[in-house]
């Protein structure tokens, strides 16, 4: 009878050990845990990058409406229904697709705006808009506020 060639007796079998594999596992389930912790805060900083996206066409229409009224009137006024006279500070509330404007009490409102005109120039008017909204990933109700700043000339003199 005669022998196959195999590995000679005594030595160790190739493969790997039970206890291997378990060590090999709980390290990849360690980091499939660490990645999955890491998508909450990507879905945070995704919502707030899409509403400092919207802020800034909130005031970017705004700032621009005010220039068109400033072309035919001074000061100028806002492009709001009703227009709102820039000769002390003013508030115009939105709802949070940025896109209508709604009253002070409605329960659609998102986004406040609050326009101040500064002490300007006879021919050059300041303004500055503070936007707050609220935090939708905040337990409590914390504010986050942006700040922003033009200046808007009178072209009629």
């Amino acid at each position: 009878m005669r022998h196959s060639p195999s590995r000679p007796r005594g030595s160790a079998q190739a493969g790997f050990s039970l206890v291997e594999i378990m060590i090999a596992l709980a390290l990849m389930a360690v980091g499939l845990i660490a990645i999955i912790g890491l998508i909450p805060q990507g879905v945070k900083s995704s919502r707030d990058a899409a509403d400092n996206t919207l802020v800034a066409t909130i005031v970017h229409d705004t700032f621009n409406g005010i220039r068109l009224q400033a072309q035919t009137a001074w000061p100028p006024s806002t492009l709001t229904a009703p227009p709102l006279l820039l000769t002390a500070p003013q508030d115009i509330f939105y709802d949070a697709a940025g896109t209508n404007q709604v009253g002070a009490g409605s329960a659609d409102r998102y986004f406040h705006v609050r326009l101040t005109p500064l002490s300007s120039q006879p021919n050059m008017l300041g303004i500055t808009a503070t936007i707050t909204w609220p935090d939708k990933s905040a337990l409590s109700t914390p504010l986050n506020t942006n700040f922003f700043f033009t200046q808007i000339a009178n072209y009629q003199r």
